[in-house]
């Protein structure tokens, strides 16, 4: 009898093959494969799982025309995720010298983008910095999808650009500024000894707003404009210390500023100069604050003007400070707390 697996004559009435062991017997061996009865649970999750996504994905399915160049290798999509970082694909994959280059090159963008903040020159090595993270997915892109003309490069780094900074760059800096709001000091205030034009100071956010705030405080707030006889007050914002809290009773006279009846300390003093300033007296209400903004000037004393001064400049509320001023950042001589 020959045997089915290796062809060996054997003797008749033998049950196996004298060379291989094989069954001779054709009844005895099984054509039908065994069948699993269950399925494991991950199993039929996992199976569920991709159901589910060819269902959501099936109408975002976009057909390649066959002018585009194909793949000839898959996509190397570990490779890909560690690019979040731009350099740490090429250094899994081995390309360790170009891997260096866009690690390095996108690390010193963003460090010298933070040291330059807040200034114009901020936007562009943030912009340079999305490039180089675009540059290095393109890399990894470039490799696995064989990109061969340079329109399609190009168009395809465009729009990665746009996508990164929009859906990445851009979020991140807003949920930096819920904490610190960067800020540069407009050259139409005043200058004096705690704070110049042109300053790059970062007062505090909308999750570090405190809330309430004490006299002293130097704040970033919004001002209305007012326009009166021998007054006004430009619209805008202003950078000044709170002189009177709710309670306090602030009072200009003579070109002194007193408060409760006595006279403040350095560090509740007002940025600007109080010596122009009317005749006043002020009781600081619940949910107000007292403000001698620097950007407040008078023509002559007018005491007709008294109740629209108070109301409109030197009384500000909670919804009109946007912060305190907590850093200073440019220039570098000056660089620390502001107290």
């Amino acid at each position: 009898m020959q045997c089915m697996n290796c062809g060996f004559e054997n003797m008749p009435g033998l049950e196996a093959c004298s060379r291989c062991d094989s069954a001779l017997a054709l009844g005895e061996i099984s054509v039908v494969p065994a069948r699993a009865s269950t399925l494991r649970l991950r199993t039929r999750i996992h199976q569920l799982r991709n159901r589910v996504a060819v269902v959501l994905t099936y109408p975002f399915r976009i057909r390649i025309p066959r002018w585009v160049p194909r793949s000839k290798s898959p996509i190397l999509w570990p490779t890909l995720a560690r690019t979040v970082v731009p350099g740490l694909g090429h250094l899994q994959i081995g390309q360790r010298t170009t891997g260096w280059i866009f690690l390095l090159t996108w690390l010193g963008f963003l460090v010298a983008g933070l040291l330059t903040l807040p200034s114009q020159a901020t936007v562009w090595l943030f912009s340079a910095a999305v490039a180089t993270h675009a540059s290095a997915m393109i890399s990894v892109f470039s490799a696995d999808l064989s990109f061969q003309r340079p329109v399609i490069r190009m168009l395809f780094g465009i729009l990665l650009f746009i996508a990164l900074r929009q859906l990445v760059y851009v979020p991140i800096g807003m949920a930096a500024e819920l904490f610190w709001v960067p800020m540069v000091v407009p050259s139409n205030l005043l200058p004096g000894t705690v704070t110049q034009s042109g300053e790059g100071l970062v007062y505090e956010g909308r999750w570090l707003r405190p809330d309430q705030f004490e006299r002293g405080d130097l704040i970033f707030y919004r001002i209305r404009a007012i326009n009166g006889h021998g007054y006004y007050s430009l619209e805008g914002h202003g950078l000044d210390r709170i002189v009177g809290i709710p309670g306090d009773n602030v009072v200009v006279k003579d070109g002194i500023l007193l408060v409760n009846g006595e006279t403040p300390s350095a560090n509740e003093m007002p940025i600007g100069s109080v010596e122009r300033m009317p005749d006043i007296s002020i009781d600081v209400k619940d949910g107000q604050y007292a403000v001698l903004p620097t950007r407040l000037s008078f023509h002559a004393h007018n005491a007709s003007v008294y109740d629209a001064i108070v109301r409109g400049v030197l009384l500000t509320t909670d919804e009109f400070i946007l912060g305190r001023i907590r850093f200073r950042l440019q220039p570098w001589s000056r660089f620390g707390r502001i107290e």
